[in-house]
């Protein structure tokens, strides 16, 4: 967990190792975004629907980078006539939809600062809410408030938390983020995993409920470490629109140094869930059990990813979960469930680095083979990849990164990609919010994003974008945060024959 008020970035998605952060961070942190970089152990998943992950990017004057794509041809046909050509693929053309970013909140000279997770999850096409932690110069905060049409900027809700893992849609009217707390169970010290959830007429968050989702972890888990580091995501489970019914997977380190489980709760209608270990595996893996998905397509039936490893478990034995890494030095980045299938976004560090992508159908996910999945690109380092830190996941059948490239980081640019592994278009994006003369930005560090329009994998639209920008005023030693929102108004454009 990032120190209290720190403003590092831990670089998160890639596997934990010794190196500079090279800031490749959370799609929503964002509706089944992963808010997340490349790098590291802070990569968040931030989950109302299905998505990618958040990443830092803006710039006084981006220039337009170039739209990628590609045109597959068709082979030729039996007898009786050629095959035709398949029709172009479509790439994406997207510029900001406001005139001017929206400014949410701007914290200089008032010590606080936004030291974590940022997400974003969609409350209908004109709005979003946010989720952000906040450390006000003694206690880790939860932000509540809402960026978009309706918005109220410098209003919003504070609550104490010690962490924020992912936010998502919960029902037809309310929406939900992960929290960790710490709690005590009679004299002794513990830990809960909780929700804030928040209806869609709660405009700040004012009069969000907190849920507790788990009774104390430490008391459920006899081998979890007092003060254990935890990693979690929660889905929302059931088929009625009107669920509330929370499955939540996450990793914990146990008693014995450097080992690591995996477990699983349900909370179910207002019955909170007992904590239950998959399996008896211990893992050395800290970043490989980093969890990336969650998913079921019968609500029995649970199957969990996290970067490495892919857990299958009946909700009626927990216990008996089965478990097996995915594939030798291949790691996911992001993984999104559809209505009857999921995609996944992975990469191997190599060198040289390459990214991976593909489509794996329901009757195919209990066992996934990674080695299946499409090549995008090959790179001579992470850094050559084309965002670098930001929201990596999926919106629909387009997914990939929204964030900046290692050497421009206050540079926002796109780079979408299909499951078939195809770019579907990059692009730099300038900054346009009006700031002052003698205030200079420099990187944005955290990105969260959702679909504004449910159909913009397929006819285009927009997404809801949030990111924290790192400034600092001429002559001052500290820098501060402020918080931005706009929606990515993206069209579908046919390349010329």
């Amino acid at each position: 967990m990032q120190a209290r008020g720190s403003t590092a970035t831990s670089v998160v998605g890639w596997p934990s190792m010794t190196w500079k952060p090279l800031v490749l961070a959370a799609l929503t942190c964002g509706a089944g975004v992963a808010c997340t970089s490349l790098l590291g152990d802070n990569f968040e998943i931030s989950t109302p629907a299905d998505g990618g992950s958040g990443a830092e990017g803006g710039s006084s004057d981006g220039g337009s980078g170039g739209v990628g794509g590609s045109t597959p041809t068709g082979g030729t046909g039996g007898t009786g006539g050629t095959g035709g050509t398949m029709a172009p693929l479509t790439t994406y053309d997207c510029n900001w939809g406001l005139n001017e970013h929206q400014l949410l909140e701007n914290l200089e000279n008032t010590g606080e600062n936004y030291n974590g997770r940022i997400h974003l999850v969609r409350r209908d096409s004109a709005n979003a809410r946010v989720f952000a932690e906040r450390w006000d110069g003694t206690t880790n905060m939860l932000e509540i408030r809402l960026a978009g049409a309706a918005a109220q900027p410098n209003f919003a809700s504070l609550h104490p938390v010690e962490e924020v893992y992912n936010a998502f849609r919960l029902n037809i009217s309310q929406i939900a983020v992960l929290v960790l707390k710490n709690i005590m169970i009679g004299q002794v010290p513990d830990q809960e995993l909780g929700l804030y959830v928040v209806s869609d007429t709660d405009s700040s968050g004012e009069f969000a409920n907190y849920i507790p989702l788990t009774a104390g972890l430490e008391n459920a888990l006899p081998d979890m470490a007092t003060g254990a580091s935890i990693r979690a995501i929660a889905r929302a489970s059931g088929s009625s629109i009107n669920t509330n019914t929370v499955d939540i997977l996450f990793r914990y380190s146990t008693t014995t140094a450097n080992e690591y489980a995996l477990a699983h709760a349900r909370y179910d209608n207002g019955t909170v869930g007992l904590a239950q270990r998959l399996s008896s595996n211990i893992f050395d893996d800290y970043s490989g059990l980093e969890p990336r998905g969650l998913f079921s397509f019968d609500d029995a039936t649970m199957y969990g990813f996290t970067q490495a490893y892919e857990f299958a478990f009946d909700i009626a034995n927990v216990p008996a979960a089965t478990s097996g890494q995915l594939l030798a030095d291949r790691f996911i980045l992001a993984a999104a469930q559809g209505a009857d299938s999921a995609n996944f976004l992975s990469f191997e560090l190599g060198p040289p680095v390459s990214l991976w992508s593909q489509k794996v159908m329901a009757s195919d996910i209990a066992a996934v083979d990674l080695s299946l999945a499409t090549k995008i690109g090959e790179y001579a380092t992470i850094g050559d990849i084309p965002v670098n830190e930001g929201a990596i996941g999926w919106w629909g059948d387009i997914g990939g990164f929204i964030g900046y490239p290692v050497l421009s980081p206050s540079v926002m640019r796109y780079f979408f990609v299909d499951p078939d592994g195809n770019e579907r278009g990059q692009k730099d994006l300038p900054f346009t919010a009006t700031i002052d003369a003698a205030v200079t930005r420099e990187e944005i560090e955290r990105v969260g994003a959702d679909l504004a329009d449910l159909d913009f994998d397929t006819d285009g639209g927009a997404l809801h974008i949030v990111w924290r920008d790192r400034q600092r005023r001429d002559q001052q030693t500290d820098s501060f945060d402020v918080l931005y929102y706009d929606t990515l108004d993206c069209t579908p454009v046919v390349p010329a024959p």
